[in-house]
């Protein structure tokens, strides 16, 4: 009796238990390759997730407030322009803040006239509502929105535009002038380029050409259609930000100084 319990003890398994045991054994190995595969998964996403945050958080590491203007450096300059356009060549998100940070740091800079653009007219549609969500109550105080019943005399002015503002206006002067002289209102003789020039003032409001046009975003050396007869004489000047990085004052700063610089012959 004995005897015969220690055999059935000491007999090698069923072939049915053999089968258990192996998909069990499956199952556990299923399991922790799988647990590796997050890991590894995982992993990737936290180093890629810390690059990000790096990148763009650096400058709060590195620096006490990239942000303020410098006064110092300000008051170095030689020479300052009174209208700066800003032109987004960006075919992705309008970087917002940047350009909110741009306003304010114009108006610091004693900028009288602002002008934003992109050739898909996504600032001028909504520029005032994204850009008022942007800037802080005390800032929207400085600016004033042209095409709008507001007093802007003490205020620096913003420009909203897109490429029909551009080639646009120049085909509705010439259309314009066009039909004075049919009726003769306007005699041929006078149609040169100041007549032109005081047309188009007068359908910006007043506001004089750009002295200063920086572009940023995506690189290139084109204007993308902006505004092609007021940047006759206008300096044009890149702003060294890589695409959906963060502007800081010191790349606003460094293409005042490039200006401040620049002397202008006029075709001299």
């Amino acid at each position: 009796m004995i005897m015969a319990t220690r055999d059935a003890i000491c007999s090698p398994p069923s072939a049915p238990g053999e089968k258990a045991i192996n998909k069990i054994v499956d199952v556990l190995l299923s399991c922790l390759l799988m647990t590796v595969h997050l890991l590894v998964v995982a992993t990737d996403v936290v180093v890629d997730f810390t690059s990000v945050v790096w990148r763009r958080h650096r400058r709060f590491i590195c620096s006490r407030d990239p942000f303020s203007p410098d006064m110092v450096e300000l008051a170095s300059l030689t020479k300052r322009p009174s209208h700066v356009a800003f032109l987004v060549a960006s075919s992705g998100t309008v970087p917002w803040a940047d350009l909110a940070r741009l306003m304010r740091w114009c108006a610091v800079t004693g900028v009288q006239s602002i002008t934003l653009y992109d050739e898909m007219g996504r600032i001028k549609r909504q520029g005032r509502e994204k850009l008022t969500r942007e800037l802080s109550q005390r800032d929207l105080e400085n600016f004033c929105w042209t095409k709008k019943a507001e007093d802007c005399s003490s205020k620096v002015k913003v420009s909203l535009v897109s490429p029909s503002d551009g080639k646009g206006e120049l085909v509705q002067a010439a259309v314009t002038m066009a039909q004075r002289v049919r009726d003769e209102e306007l005699n041929p003789a006078s149609v040169d380029e100041g007549l032109i020039d005081r047309w188009l003032l007068e359908r910006r409001d007043g506001i004089p050409d750009p002295e200063l046009l920086i572009r940023f975003g995506e690189k290139n050396s084109s204007n993308r259609g902006f505004l092609p007869w007021q940047t006759r004489l206008t300096e044009v000047h890149d702003l060294a930000t890589p695409p959906g990085d963060f502007v800081e004052f010191k790349d606003f700063m460094k293409v005042l100084k490039a200006y401040s610089r620049c002397e202008q012959r006029l075709g001299k």
